[in-house]
């Protein structure tokens, strides 16, 4: 039950960040049922900020106590490291935090929630909901189809990552190498320490994410996964070559038709599987399925998926949607 007669009191922490601002438009756009939406800063840099909601101007306010106890559910992005006295307050203050900051994966005890997987009802209003590495998401999402049709022995998943997984830095990093890059200038390094533009090579501190995103498949599906995280020179979106293999031989068409009836998934044509048409698309685009047949059982889908959409700000929405029925119109 909200805390007030008049629906749902929401915020979202960091709203300036690319996430934030993601979830701002899905939840204007979707229609949350609410009695108000605060726009939250809890790094000391935004508060005052004049930003939008909807058709309307609205301000940063400098996160606190007082803020915190009038809300019900709260949607923290940004620094995990600026969040985590703050998310640490839901049980005690009465709130349910939706935790984007990829801060209390390390600690928690929680599976992580998707969207139209494992998540459903609750009567819980407090506490730390737990959101998966944007990754785990669409390979969850894609697995789960194809192991409705026959056991996964194995899979595999070469990832390549965009660079707004820096947020803003990042973009900004990837913008001025190109232009650097054209005009044979020196590029700045800050955020990728190498050049990215035009260049591909293996994501910076891989290991600590591909570990995670692995331990989540393992924890949503049961099925055990291996990853690699390429960093590439895109600037939104995921793109994912998974390979699996099955304990039933299956045809790529029945694959290709069990994954097109998620509600979650569209299956595209496989020249229009690419990160520019998963651009602020709601659902996962999966192209190409291929039968390995060097491989026996083998298979290789093509993905791609808004990192920033899909895979963090509108499966976080969901999730809500999931646990309490009327959090939105839309729902």
């Amino acid at each position: 039950m909200p805390k007030s007669k008049n629906g749902y009191r929401v915020a979202v922490v960091n709203p300036q960040t690319l996430v934030g601002t993601e979830l701002k438009l899905l939840l204007h756009d979707r229609g949350v049922n609410f009695a108000g939406i605060r726009l939250l800063d809890s790094t000391g840099e935004s508060e005052g900020a004049l930003t939008d909601l909807g058709d309307e101007a609205a301000v940063v306010n400098e996160i606190s106590d007082a803020e915190l106890e009038a809300l019900d559910v709260v949607f923290f992005c940004g620094d995990g490291a600026k969040n985590e006295q703050w998310v640490a307050k839901a049980d005690s203050m009465g709130f349910l935090a939706i935790d984007l900051s990829r801060l209390s994966i390390a600690d928690s005890d929680d599976t992580p929630l998707v969207a139209d997987l494992n998540v459903g009802p609750t009567t819980r209003e407090t506490g730390v909901v737990v959101a998966p590495h944007p990754v785990t998401v669409p390979l969850a999402l894609v697995l789960d189809r194809v192991r409705s049709l026959s056991p996964i022995e194995y899979s595999t998943a070469t990832v390549i990552q965009p660079a707004s997984e820096f947020d803003k830095a990042g973009i900004d990093e990837l913008f001025q190498q190109t232009i650097q890059s054209l005009n044979l200038q020196p590029i700045p390094t800050a955020v990728f320490d190498r050049q990215v533009a035009f260049n591909l090579f293996t994501a910076t501190a891989a290991e600590p994410v591909e570990a995670r995103v692995e331990r989540e498949l393992r924890e949503i599906l049961g099925v055990t996964t291996s990853i690699s995280l390429i960093q590439g020179s895109t600037f939104h979106g995921h793109s994912f070559s998974i390979f699996l293999r099955t304990t039933e031989s299956l045809d790529a068409a029945a694959v290709r038709e069990a994954i097109g009836r998620s509600a979650a998934i569209d299956t595209a044509g496989e020249s229009d599987a690419t990160t520019v048409e998963a651009g602020t698309k709601d659902n996962v685009l999966v192209g190409r399925v291929k039968r390995d047949d060097s491989i026996p059982n083998g298979l290789w889908i093509w993905a791609v998926c808004d990192n920033l959409r899909r895979s963090s700000a509108l499966n976080a929405v969901l999730v809500a949607e999931a646990m309490f029925n009327d959090f939105t119109w839309a729902h």
